[in-house]
């Protein structure tokens, strides 16, 4: 979305683009944000700015547990970011819903 986002503004404001330089450059910045841990650090920090209140969605959960599924959650995120969200979204019990919970391990600066 975020290429098309970035095409799209300049195409609406007849600005001359490279399709193939507009990728590179975008991947670039998203790979180095994730990279860098900025993204994730940001995102944690203020998750009421990045993610929508899904009121039905820990329901669903619940009845889908209730039902006999075992439910898996699995992430490439780091556990402290995910963690973050999750306790917004669902508050500090959230891992009680989950018979597993999967995330990367590895270290920001």
């Amino acid at each position: 979305c975020l290429i098309a986002d970035v095409i799209h503004y300049f195409e609406q404001d007849d600005i001359p683009y490279s399709a193939r330089n507009v990728v590179q450059d975008v991947l670039k910045a998203v790979t180095a944000t994730h990279v860098s841990g900025d993204f994730h650090r940001l995102v944690a920090a203020t998750p009421e700015r990045y993610f929508e209140s899904s009121p039905h969605l820990a329901q669903v959960l619940s009845n889908l547990k209730s039902a006999g599924k075992r439910l898996i959650f699995v992430s490439n995120s780091p556990y402290w970011y995910v963690d973050a969200g999750m306790r917004y979204l669902f508050g500090a019990s959230w891992q009680d819903e989950w018979d597993a919970v999967i995330t990367s391990k590895y270290q920001t600066s």
